[in-house]
């Protein structure tokens, strides 16, 4: 109990509340193709601005579950009826691999190994395309603290870890929230929409299972 609680006290984590006072961001990707950029400011109220901001101060997340990473029947139902394009194009009986690959999303055998590939050890970056995106969100605070949340270069599942400054303090944090949350403030045009949205990483996990489909089912037949 004794050694939970110390654990607890040594956790890094975000210092104190923050009224925001502005808020901007830089949103960029380069390498292949034609780098794109995006920067600016937004109004620092409403509930999506709140969210960003609680999302930053919160915890620090080192060990995600499949549920906080959105790996859920709730975060993928919207998302469901694309499953079968993403993985297979035009071919097969949409029908028949929505509901397998719906049975394989929740699989938690599946999840689990998800899970593994996306959180790295402390340090380690993956980079898996030469796009090397960034994202990066400043809050200042009314008390003119600067609350930072900043992407890694990695292509993935959220961009995941993200590094969080406030108050002298600097951590790596796997907090899903982080992305999700500026997902939802910047919408859709975000140059790197894809990789922080619910619909990204869901796509990404769909890609995931496409060589446990094949094993158990084979390959789609051609309408």
């Amino acid at each position: 109990m004794i050694h939970a609680v110390l654990l607890a006290y040594l956790m890094p984590r975000a210092a104190g509340a923050c009224a925001p006072k502005t808020i901007s961001y830089v949103s960029a990707w380069q390498g292949l193709g034609t780098p794109r950029s995006a920067t600016g400011t937004l109004a620092p109220s409403g509930p999506k601005v709140a969210r960003v901001v609680r999302a930053i101060l919160a915890e620090r997340v080192t060990d995600p579950s499949a549920t906080q990473l959105g790996l859920t029947a709730s975060v993928f139902a919207p998302f469901v009826h694309l499953a079968p394009r993403w993985m297979f194009g035009p071919l097969g009986d949409e029908r028949l691999i929505r509901r397998r690959v719906e049975a394989l999303y929740l699989d938690p055998r599946l999840r689990a190994a998800f899970v593994r590939r996306v959180v790295l050890p402390p340090g380690i970056v993956r980079v898996v395309t030469d796009t090397y995106p960034h994202e990066e969100v400043d809050v200042t605070c009314e008390d003119g603290r600067v609350a930072r949340a900043s992407s890694s270069q990695n292509a993935s599942t959220f961009m995941l870890p993200w590094t969080v400054s406030l108050g002298g303090r600097t951590f790596q944090t796997f907090n899903a929230e982080i992305p999700r949350s500026i997902a939802a403030l910047m919408g859709p045009s975000d140059v790197n929409a894809g990789y922080i949205s619910d619909e990204g990483m869901a796509r990404a996990y769909v890609d995931g299972l496409r060589a446990e489909y094949l094993r158990r089912y084979g390959q789609p037949a051609e309408r």
